[in-house]
């Protein structure tokens, strides 16, 4: 399921990128244990496997002072102490979401505080060949308000926010572009809704794919160590903050996302208005 390395050079390579993603295409996910790094540091690492783009936030309270690249996820008040504590595959609810996601520890509680990765290509390979056939075509609505109470706990979310960030669709069976492996793409956070099924028949399917990806036997947890780097690719790689820690205690996070723009042919991607 997982990988470990570390960084060892940190001048620009795109050949040392590209590395990275073959293995993290065919892992999903990448440890980079006792990285000594800044912000600033963590975006010029993933520029060597594409392009970087500035974050959305809710409210810039969120970002990295060093770089709009970065934000962070604190267990302190009003900074979404319980963000991404449902399985979610990052930006999902963008008709371009992240490919790739760096997530660095900063600060870690006594006890708890790890997260949850879920290989969605073993998710799919599991499933009878009669439910690949029927869920491979169909398409969720992937809204970013389901979870909107949610992450931001403490903090006011408008209906002008919310706004920002239309429901989106995407397909929920997915072909990653490296790999031409299959995987499945739903996420516990943002999808309720099949949209070419009726209204029951959605709510049984979307409570199936949830219920089967949260099974023991697909996932990674990682016991975070200040200093970690974790690597995620997103299309085939789902995970979750675990909230199970005194939020008394500080866990701080920043992440880092990018996309490549030549991956979408796998990907049929749309608003909805």
């Amino acid at each position: 399921f997982q990988a470990e390395d570390g960084i060892r050079d940190r001048s620009p390579s795109r050949g040392l990128g590209d590395v990275y993603k073959r293995q993290l295409a065919k892992h999903c996910v990448l440890i980079l244990p006792n990285q000594n790094l800044t912000d600033l540091d963590v975006v010029n690492f993933l520029d060597r496997f594409s392009t970087t783009f500035e974050q959305w936030s809710i409210t810039p309270d969120f970002l990295s002072l060093e770089t709009k690249k970065a934000y962070v996820l604190s267990s302190k008040k009003k900074l979404s102490r319980y963000a991404g504590s449902a399985w979610h595959a990052d930006y999902a609810f963008d008709p371009k979401p992240a490919d790739i996601s760096a997530i660095y520890m900063r600060a870690i509680p006594t006890i708890g505080g790890d997260t949850g990765f879920c290989n969605m290509y073993a998710a799919y390979d599991t499933l009878s060949e009669a439910m690949k056939e029927y869920v491979d075509g169909l398409t969720a609505l992937f809204d970013n308000s389901i979870r909107g109470n949610l992450q931001h706990n403490g903090y006011t979310v408008s209906q002008s926010q919310l706004a920002q960030i239309p429901p989106t669709r995407h397909p929920i069976v997915v072909t990653h572009p490296l790999t031409t492996r299959k995987s499945l793409y739903v996420s516990e956070a943002l999808v309720d809704t099949i949209l070419e099924l009726p209204k029951r028949e959605s709510d049984s399917l979307v409570r199936f794919l949830h219920e089967h990806i949260n099974q023991l036997k697909f996932q990674y947890r990682h016991q975070w160590h200040p200093n970690d780097l974790v690597l995620i690719d997103n299309r085939c790689t789902s995970h979750c903050a675990i909230a199970d820690y005194d939020m008394g205690e500080l866990r701080a996070v920043y992440y880092t996302h990018i996309r490549e723009n030549e991956t979408y042919s796998y990907r049929v991607c749309r608003r909805l208005r």
